[in-house]
């Protein structure tokens, strides 16, 4: 089995790329981070608009879309939205956009990335938490999805190994320990044509995690095709059909065409 070269996302003000561009967007060297070696560091909506860049054809950030005002007809309130963005080739294509309550604290992180150039594959680990304190009951969101991209076609599958809901204490702490993942791997199997995703998931994480934790964690299990269709998946994964009793967020869409990148 051939496994998928393994690359982290890098933050550090390694900055190499010294030529004045055209679309300081995606090539002001100001606001990129290269990849270099690992370990590395990761893209967070601390660096909003940072890109790492992987080739001068393949780049990816977390972009702030700005404040919204919204209303439901008896409270106004902003929102922040924010998403992640792919340069793939001399195309630019919005893997996701959400919202957060610009009043609340939200957080969100690339912490890894995997690129496979002969099969065209690539795959990045999104987390994000959230703390809700609008309304009258605040509470704490938890999320781990990792996408996997087609870089030929622009289809992707999402694979949502953590989501969860918290109440808060009067501190803002959440009322229960969250869960946490560790020890993602995403591995290609050329003989059968398959992919499969692991992640391992501690329940109620409370502590400090080290290399036996990790190894007795139960894991998350996808298997998908490369046309992403889900083939099997375990237990605490969920299912790849209705009849399976799905977890609803393994699915597969068409990354959004935003715009050509200027020349």
């Amino acid at each position: 089995m051939k496994y998928l070269k393994v690359l982290v996302l890098l933050c550090g003000g390694l900055f190499t790329n010294l030529s004045y561009a055209d679309d300081p967007e995606w090539d002001n060297f100001m606001i990129d981070d290269i990849q270099l070696k690992n370990p590395v560091d990761f893209l967070s909506n601390h660096r909003f608009n940072f890109y790492s860049r992987y080739s001068e054809n393949l780049k990816v950030k977390i972009v702030d879309y700005g404040i919204s005002n919204e209303s439901t007809g008896k409270e106004n309130y902003k929102l922040q939205k924010y998403g992640v963005e792919i340069l793939n080739k001399n195309k630019i294509y919005q893997l996701f956009k959400t919202t957060g309550a610009y009043n609340d604290q939200f957080w969100v992180r690339i912490d890894n990335i995997w690129l496979d150039e002969e099969t065209g594959y690539l795959a990045l680990t999104v987390r994000t938490n959230e703390y809700i304190n609008h309304g009258t009951s605040p509470y704490k969101t938890n999320d781990v999805t990792t996408y996997v991209y087609n870089l030929k076609n622009n289809k992707v599958i999402e694979l949502k190994s953590v989501s969860e809901i918290s109440s808060v204490d009067a501190k803002g702490n959440p009322a229960k320990a969250m869960d946490c993942t560790a020890g993602m791997k995403l591995s290609y199997n050329e003989k059968t044509k398959l992919f499969t995703y692991t992640d391992r998931i501690q329940k109620g994480c409370d502590g400090p995690i080290n290399a036996q934790i990790i190894k007795n964690m139960p894991v998350y299990k996808v298997t998908f095709d490369r046309n992403f269709k889900c083939i099997s998946t375990n237990k605490l994964a969920g299912g790849c059909s209705d009849e399976d009793n799905i977890n609803e967020s393994i699915g597969n869409y068409t990354a959004e065409f935003l715009r050509m990148k200027k020349k």
